[in-house]
């Protein structure tokens, strides 16, 4: 990764030089090589303060200062658009940071008389559910630092190409390659750890042509309805073991499963509500369900609905989301599939609901969000209230609780302890 951001700084360089000199002189006069040029510099600094409470007084408390930069060059001469997105947070002053701590986003957009070029480190959002999809295969989550209820706070951006064509007056076809894979980031140690993987083999190195992954979404809108449907060709993001017996059974090895994603999506709104659905089917390499080591076919979807109560600020979501395993097989605990799964169950069901209102000339906003895994008595709420003090200044004060039965690995439970309440200020420009 740290390479890759090497690589696509300096080709941004590059694109923002020619922008200004190169390709004046390459295809016209000096006079036609003038251009209109500007940089937008905005972003946000500030600081996080989160005490756990598991342990009264005595329980961790982190202090986490932040700044996060958004760069947007942009020049009519040469219809590139370049984001650069920075983020600089630790613990203390002693953080040693990486290249990829600090850039968070760097993205190259050009523009055609057909569309537009993405290519960079992106974040990539599909599926028409809010906060939250299940046919949306670009980016893997880190969930090291626990879950949140939205779940582009929680994606890594990925090295990719996407190209972007306009049908008609409003359909959009994109075309998507991702040259390496990344699984879901999980952590290994501290508090955050659902499982301990100590002894486990090391993953193998996805950073490589094999694993390279493609993918297609066409969406378009038709009277109320906008609807689209999408194609994904890589690897599920869930790591698969191999075992020996030696008599007992010994990890040697780690797989990912090679599978495809077809899926479709709708929206509409009717009234004072908005409806959203997703659906999609997971083809894996092992179709039949016969190898323990890869995961089988999978069912997913997701329906909700969002409204704003009318003569109030309230907003409510509530969305249902879930999965159905193929061919699922209970009686051996060493399948994948029955390993992830809360007490051998095939399917599960998770509710995210939110319920959002403002008040004091809107300054003020509270909300009450919360997450149930059905299967596993899984539950995190996620109470928050915000204070816009001033138009580029705002303080906001989030809870997480969270709890559940020990079945299968259930994050909730795992994190049981780790209940917590957060302070943050930050200044806006």
């Amino acid at each position: 990764m740290k390479k890759q951001v090497i690589l696509l700084l300096l080709l941004l360089t590059a694109a923002m030089a020619f922008g200004q000199d190169g390709f004046g002189d390459i295809f016209g006069s000096e006079e036609a090589a003038e251009t209109q040029k500007s940089v937008v510099l905005n972003g946000e600094i500030g600081f996080d303060y989160k005490s756990y409470l598991d342990d009264s007084w005595n329980s961790d408390k982190i202090f986490l200062p932040f700044t996060n930069l958004n760069l947007l060059f942009t020049t009519d001469s040469i219809p590139v658009e370049a984001k650069i997105r920075l983020t600089l947070e630790g613990n203390n002053l002693d953080t040693i940071l990486t290249v990829g701590d600090i850039v968070s986003e760097l993205s190259l957009r050009s523009f055609f008389s057909f569309g537009y070029l993405d290519l960079g480190l992106l974040k990539i959002e599909w599926g028409k559910g809010d906060g939250i999809h299940v046919i949306d295969p670009l980016n893997p989550l880190d969930q090291s630092n626990g879950i949140s209820c939205d779940i582009n706070e929680m994606k890594r951006s990925e090295l990719m190409a996407k190209m972007n064509f306009y049908i008609g007056g409003n359909g959009l076809f994109e075309v998507v390659y991702k040259p390496y894979f990344h699984p879901v980031e999980t952590a290994s140690t501290g508090r955050w750890m659902v499982k301990d993987f100590t002894g486990f083999p090391s993953p193998p190195d996805t950073e490589l042509p094999g694993y390279s992954q493609v993918a297609a979404r066409l969406t378009s809108t038709i009277g109320i309805f906008d609807l689209g449907g999408m194609y994904y060709y890589g690897y599920m993001t869930e790591p698969g073991m191999k075992f020996i017996f030696t008599p007992t059974p010994l990890p040697t090895e780690i797989i990912f499963t090679k599978a495809q994603l077809f899926g479709l999506e709708a929206g509409w709104a009717l009234g004072p509500f908005t409806f959203r659905t997703e659906g999609g089917y997971w083809l894996s390499e092992d179709r039949e369900g016969m190898i323990s080591h890869l995961y089988n076919d999978r069912a997913v979807w997701l329906a909700g609905f969002d409204f704003m109560i009318p003569g109030t600020t309230l907003f409510i979501s509530v969305q249902e989301f879930g999965s159905y395993v193929v061919n699922f097989d209970s009686s051996n605990p060493l399948d994948m599939d029955t390993g992830m799964s809360y007490g051998d169950n095939a399917m599960t069901n998770s509710v995210i609901a939110a319920v959002e209102g403002s008040f004091y000339q809107d300054k003020m906003k509270i909300r009450m969000a919360g997450l149930y895994l059905f299967e596993a008595n899984g539950y995190m709420i996620l109470p928050t209230y915000t204070w816009n003090i001033k138009d580029d200044l705002e303080l906001s004060v989030t809870g997480q609780i969270f709890g559940g039965d020990d079945e299968g690995p259930n994050p909730y439970y795992a994190w049981r302890n780790n209940d917590s309440i957060s302070l943050n200020l930050k200044y806006i420009f």
